[in-house]
C-alpha cells in the first residue's frame, strides 16, 4: 500500500511523505472509534514511517501510543522493538519481505 508502483524506490522519501499524509487522514477518521486492530496498525505504520523519514523523536512518541491500548496482533511487540532500535527503510523492507513469504 505504501509503495504503490514505486519498485526499487519503495519507501523512498516521496513514498514515505505521501504515506504519512494518508496515515494521518486515516487515523483522524479512525479516532472516532475506540482503539481496534486497524487503528493500532495505522499508528504503528505511522511510527515506522516517521522513523524511516529520520524523525526519530516523533517516531518514539508514536510507538508509545501503540504500546498503550490493548495488544492487537504483533503491533505491541513490533512497537517495542522499533522504540528501542530505529526501524529504517531497510529494516521495514526486510520485515515486509519476510511477512510476504509466510503467506
Amino acid at each position: 500500500m505504501v509503495c504503490g508502483l514505486s519498485g526499487a524506490e519503495c519507501l523512498g522519501k516521496e513514498d514515505l511523505t505521501l504515506a504519512l499524509a494518508w496515515l494521518d487522514y486515516a487515523l483522524t477518521a479512525a479516532s472516532r472509534e475506540k482503539p481496534d486492530a486497524f487503528g493500532v496498525r495505522l499508528r504503528l505504520l505511522r511510527a515506522q514511517t516517521l522513523d524511516a523519514l529520520g524523525r526519530r523523536g516523533e517516531a518514539v512518541a508514536e510507538y508509545g501510543k501503540v504500546l498503550a491500548p490493548p495488544d492487537f496482533d504483533f503491533a505491541r511487540a513490533r512497537a517495542a522493538e522499533c522504540a528501542s532500535t530505529p526501524c529504517g527503510r531497510d529494516e521495514i523492507l526486510r520485515r515486509l519481505r519476510a511477512m510476504s513469504k509466510e503467506e
